[in-house]
């Protein structure tokens, strides 16, 4: 059974109100599940919708968050703050301190995130389930270079099996479910 989740998303809106509605919906859903949220501290875009989210549902946070960081982030009122000396160490304890990761729309630090748990799933170093939330088509370009990679024989596994995508946030919770 899954205690607590490791949300990947942005810093940003988006350009589009569903990213800010479907992390705060999110984060409602995990809190009223009982489920702990870890995510990377910021208190803007879908990080902090995510965050409010579990927060308005009495949810337990944890943002982890690098000393010095740029653009001055703090962490905001009932959220258990860690800070790291850097992202390496951000990215170690995002990774450990869950039972399974979900990955929502983002930028470089987003898809940075996705890669490195990726490959230390394939490598064996973790065995946690990869949710892949693809919101609005946001990563059917990403799906197709991965069809790509497997079809040119850079993948040697169906990353349809490795990965669970999920199209809207009522699947990814029904597969948190039944997955695990």
């Amino acid at each position: 059974m899954i205690k607590s989740v490791t949300v990947y998303l942005g810093s940003s809106e988006g350009n589009s109100p569903i990213f800010m509605q479907t992390a705060f919906e999110l984060g409602e859903i995990l809190a009223s599940n009982k489920i702990d949220v870890v995510y990377g501290g910021s208190i803007l875009g879908t990080m902090n919708a995510l965050a409010e989210g579990a927060l308005s549902k009495g949810g337990k946070v944890t943002g982890i968050m690098p000393k010095n960081f740029r653009g001055g982030e703090i962490a905001k009122s009932g959220i258990d703050f860690i800070t790291v000396n850097d992202m390496s160490e951000r990215k170690k304890l995002l990774e450990e301190m869950s039972d399974a990761v979900i990955v929502m729309p983002g930028s470089f630090g987003t898809m940075d995130e996705l890669f490195q748990y990726a490959v230390h799933k394939q490598l064996g170093y973790i065995n946690k389930n990869i949710y892949i939330l693809n919101l609005n088509g946001y990563y059917n370009y990403l799906k197709m270079q991965f069809d790509t990679m497997y079809n040119c024989g850079f993948i040697k596994f169906n990353h349809n099996e490795f990965f669970k995508y999920c199209n809207t946030l009522y699947e990814l919770i029904i597969s948190l479910k039944k997955n695990g």
